[in-house]
């Protein structure tokens, strides 16, 4: 099979806007209400011939456009792909009127969402298909517990610096959970948790956690266009689920029934995840294994040219 010809950093910024037009000959968007009623929007790339399909997961504050680059590969590796911005993020509805504050009730709704998505639309219009995975970061965490749930659903699995726990900078995990659980009580669990960032609409590139700035300039000129694409800071409650996220995935019961062929993607100098608990996580499966990018900042997915080379390379030869 001939791999797809992963986009240069000097030619990134002039080749994506042709991605952009040929890809609407796959695409269908849909706005569809999940399980309880709340609102997501949808893409779907589908094309006659295919021999798959693959759900991308996006992480935390991001957004379905942020992954086009992607879902080209993708279609060229024979691919329907199937993506949507998780409740309170992008496009879909959000519970909490701050747009740029991400809260959920419980991480398990995430969860459930992916159910929804995969029940109503992936067979529904990727004509039975085998189904596979890709997720990132906090996305990681939906799919690690989706595929708890659903042991023998998926066949193929990539978890790109995925979350089993976020990284505390130094600090207790029980610290930061009592914290979260503290605030949360005291001035409410949709309120802002003090210690998360703020939308900085003059960020540098060196602070972020990427590594291609073509990418990064990219994504970031969309972020400051649209406005629910500057969400940046998480809740009370979406704090405290992210740490609980560890004990939720470590201690669910069926991780050795997991049926799915894994594979772990990690930044070796993530400043975002614990690297330690993706290896806990990866020896409590029967079929997974990691590949560490040394010197990777967290977004894998946006890294220099030489790293995103052997990235992509790593998924192509998983995904043939």
């Amino acid at each position: 099979m001939l791999f797809p010809t992963v986009l240069k950093e000097k030619d990134y910024l002039s080749s994506m806007p042709q991605i952009l037009i040929d890809l609407k000959a796959f695409q269908t968007c849909e706005r569809i209400k999940s399980f309880d009623g709340t609102e997501l929007y949808t893409e779907r790339y589908t094309k006659e011939g295919n021999r798959a399909n693959i759900v991308i997961i996006h992480g935390f504050t991001e957004f379905s456009e942020k992954y086009k680059e992607m879902i080209w590969y993708y279609i060229n590796l024979g691919l329907n792909v199937f993506i949507y911005d998780q409740r309170g993020h992008g496009l879909s509805e959000r519970p909490v009127d701050d747009i740029k504050l991400i809260h959920v009730e419980s991480f398990f709704d995430y969860v459930r969402d992916l159910e929804f998505l995969i029940e109503n639309q992936v067979k529904v219009y990727g004509e039975n298909l085998p189904i596979y995975l890709f997720s990132h970061s906090m996305g990681g965490a939906v799919a690690a517990l989706y595929k708890a749930e659903h042991p023998k659903e998926i066949a193929k699995s990539i978890m790109s610096s995925p979350m089993i726990c976020p990284e505390m900078h130094g600090l207790p995990r029980k610290l930061v959970l009592w914290k979260a659980k503290q605030e949360g009580e005291k001035n409410g669990w949709s309120n802002k948790f003090p210690y998360t960032g703020e939308f900085n609409p003059d960020v540098n590139f060196e602070d972020t956690v990427d590594g291609s700035k073509a990418r990064f300039s990219a994504t970031f000129k969309l972020r400051l266009a649209q406005k629910e694409y500057q969400s940046s800071s998480a809740t009370n409650k979406w704090m405290y689920e992210a740490v609980k996220a560890q004990d939720y995935i470590l201690k669910h019961k069926d991780l050795n029934v997991i049926d799915t062929d894994t594979l772990i993607l990690s930044a070796g100098n993530d400043r975002v995840v614990k690297n330690r608990m993706q290896i806990k996580f990866a020896k409590r499966l029967t079929n997974c294994r990691v590949k560490t990018f040394k010197g990777a900042k967290h977004n894998l997915f946006f890294a220099s040219e030489d790293i995103l080379e052997n990235y992509y390379k790593t998924i192509f030869e998983f995904l043939s």
